[in-house]
């Protein structure tokens, strides 16, 4: 079994109808298919049977048939940017991580909001003490960055409660801006933090070589995932394992299997285990699993963990 560091949960009351329609669009467009309101229409109803899990029961039967031991959830807040979703963000991570704390401890949840929020900071306070959160989630867009002050409140909070940070980096669905979700902004984010643990979401999909050429800027409290990346290299496995392994041999034991599903994979049991298969591949023998014992990562090789 492998430990998945990025996953999601799915059901439409979670997610603003804007954000639901684009990533629709962003899935026709990877397939170079057409995009009108017909191929959105049809394409959301084929997405919807496929992606929703209200309870978390198909996600765990998915992990099974993939092999996949634990995955961490995590909670996405568009309501500022996009519109406010069916369900309040109160309501979304109270229930996601309600579920997730249902799951004997196959799903872990991240909870997740906008640091631009007034409430932001007493919302992750909350998740973390009461609902069962045992990390953050940042989606940096909009007008806010990494370094904003707003941001670095949140993740003060996080960091008082010894709850990693996991960060999306680089690019993302066409209705939401990347200009924030830079690497560099999240290197001197972990620099500030130093007891805390920091996840840089898909490695920065295609931005992924800047952690590799100024590796020695890196700090040592920054780990990798490569969640996302099924297609990346337009699904080359060549250049995606070599990619993996280039990673590793950079940051041994701090690059992590990454699903981002259902958004990718779409709940296949088949299409996860080719993935799974393919990172266990490129990272040599060195797996990165979740710590029941103090809610952080770390590195087994073999059956030994490593810090």
């Amino acid at each position: 079994m492998i430990d998945d560091v990025h996953g999601n949960l799915y059901a439409p009351r979670w997610y603003p109808n804007e954000f639901q329609r684009a990533m629709v669009r962003d899935y026709l467009g990877r397939r170079g298919k057409p995009v009108n309101q017909v191929s959105i229409a049809e394409a959301l109803c084929s997405l919807n049977r496929l992606l929703i899990d209200q309870d978390g029961r198909r996600t765990v039967a998915t992990m099974d048939a993939a092999g996949i031991g634990t995955r961490l959830v995590m909670i996405l807040d568009f309501g500022v940017e996009l519109g406010e979703a069916e369900a309040s963000v109160e309501q979304i991570n109270s229930e996601v991580l309600e579920i997730c704390a249902r799951s004997s401890g196959r799903l872990v949840g991240f909870c997740g909001v906008d640091p631009r929020r007034p409430n932001a900071c007493a919302l992750v306070r909350q998740a973390l003490r009461d609902w069962g959160g045992k990390g953050l989630k940042l989606h940096p867009t909009g007008d806010w960055s990494l370094l904003d002050e707003r941001c670095l409140a949140v993740v003060s909070v996080a960091a008082d409660h010894g709850a990693p940070v996991l960060s999306h980096l680089g690019k993302t669905v066409d209705i939401l801006s990347d200009r924030s979700a830079s690497p560099s902004d999240f290197v001197e984010l972990a620099r500030r933090f130093p007891s805390c643990q920091f996840v840089a979401g898909h490695c920065g999909f295609g931005l992924w070589p800047f952690f590799v050429e100024y590796a020695d800027s890196v700090p040592s409290n920054l780990w990798f995932d490569v969640g996302g990346w099924q297609e990346l290299y337009g699904g080359n496995a060549v250049a995606q394992a070599t990619a993996i392994a280039q990673l590793c041999e950079v940051f041994p034991g701090r690059v992590a299997f990454g699903t981002d599903a259902p958004f990718y994979g779409f709940n296949m049991p088949l299409i996860e285990g080719r993935w799974r298969a393919l990172v266990e591949r490129a990272v040599g023998g060195r797996y990165v699993e979740w710590d029941r014992s103090d809610c952080k990562l770390r590195t087994r090789i073999g059956a030994t963990y490593h810090p």
